[in-house]
């Protein structure tokens, strides 16, 4: 498997860092600064047509969920690779998130999140975007985990029933299961690329043996 240290996007920089505690709250007293409507909330949303911007405000209420949610990763007395992985996973959370309210006129509701087959489509948009295979099976299971939590600890102002919920849940476990497929055929491409560069033991050996043999030859004639 990929670890969180070796993939594409390893982490947000030193200067992003200083902010992973503070960017939720900051985008918190945002939002709470401003009483937009719902619909003004929806036409902010989509204003973004493409790959959704990790950092878009949400309103109030997400936001400060998506701030709870935040610390609930990185525990307590966190280290700086725990808030680091912390950030990024909510990252992808937020670009999921950004990416399902798009075109939605009520956000607060949650609802947007019941979209089975905009969900069934999120895979694509991320290939479309760029991503390698084993990066979205980060932001799937980043995702998953974040529904997972949604469902055991559902915001105040949710308007889903749980069956929405588990449905939006087993529709990302679906394209969990179709992306590990293609993950292992990469990974077996890959892993099969390498042992045609690499040198057998048989070669080895017999360059070994040749050189043995031609060595001793080689320094006669200079003598």
């Amino acid at each position: 498997g990929v670890s969180e240290e070796e993939e594409e996007e390893a982490g947000p920089s030193s200067s992003a860092l200083r902010l992973t505690s503070q960017a939720v709250s900051q985008a918190s007293s945002k939002a709470a600064g401003s009483q937009s409507s719902s619909q003004a909330e929806g036409k902010h949303v989509a204003q973004h047509e493409d790959l959704p911007n990790r950092f878009l405000s949400f309103p109030k209420s997400i936001e400060q969920f998506i701030g709870v949610y935040l610390s609930f990763l990185e525990g307590a007395c966190p280290s700086k690779k725990q808030i680091e992985n912390s950030f990024s996973r909510v990252s992808r959370v937020r670009a999921f998130l950004n990416y399902m309210a798009l075109g939605n006129s009520e956000v607060n509701s949650w609802l947007f999140l019941s979209d089975t087959l905009k969900i069934q489509n999120w895979t694509g948009q991320l290939l479309k975007a760029g991503k390698k295979i084993t990066m979205v099976m980060f932001y799937l299971k980043n995702v998953y985990q974040f529904l997972q939590y949604f469902k055991d600890t559902p915001p105040q102002r949710s308007h889903m029933s749980k069956s929405q919920v588990i449905g939006s849940i087993r529709m990302v476990r679906s394209c969990m299961r179709h992306m590990q497929a293609k993950v292992t055929i990469h990974q077996m491409s890959v892993k099969s690329a390498k042992e045609k560069r690499a040198i057998s033991q048989e070669v080895l050996a017999a360059c070994r043996q040749q050189a043995r043999e031609k060595i001793p030859q080689l320094l006669g004639e200079n003598q």
